[in-house]
C-alpha cells in the first residue's frame, strides 16, 4: 500500500470520528438537557459529565449511593480510549453541549 493511500484513510478515519462523536455530543447534550441530565458541580473530576451521568441515573433508578456508578462510568470512559480512542472526543464534546448543573436542576432547591 502506498504512503499517500494509507494517509488518506488515516485522514478520512479520524475525520469521520471526530464528526460522529460531535453530532452524538450534540445529539445526547441536547436529549440529556430535555430529561434532566446535567454536568455535576459536586461530583466530578475533569468536568462533570460522568458524575452528573451517575445521579440522574441514580434518582431514576432510586439507588442509594451514585458515586459507585460514576466510578464504574469513568472506568468505563477510560477503557473505551485505549480500546477505541472515541470516547474521549465524546467526552469532550458531551462537557461541551451538556449544560452544568444549577442550584434550579438540583434536589436541595
Amino acid at each position: 500500500m502506498e504512503v499517500f493511500t494509507f494517509t488518506f484513510f488515516v485522514i478520512i478515519g479520524l475525520l469521520s470520528s471526530f464528526v460522529g462523536c460531535l453530532i452524538i455530543g450534540l445529539i445526547l447534550g441536547h436529549y440529556f438537557s430535555k430529561v434532566g441530565i446535567y454536568r455535576s458541580r459536586t461530583d466530578k473530576i475533569i468536568g462533570g459529565v460522568c458524575g452528573g451521568i451517575a445521579q440522574a441515573f441514580t434518582r431514576k433508578l432510586k439507588l442509594e449511593d451514585s458515586d459507585t456508578l460514576s466510578l464504574i462510568l469513568r472506568i468505563a470512559f477510560v477503557v473505551l480510549v485505549f480500546g477505541f480512542g472515541v470516547s474521549f472526543l465524546l467526552y469532550v464534546f458531551l462537557w461541551l453541549f451538556m449544560k452544568k448543573e444549577t442550584l434550579m436542576n438540583t434536589e436541595e432547591y
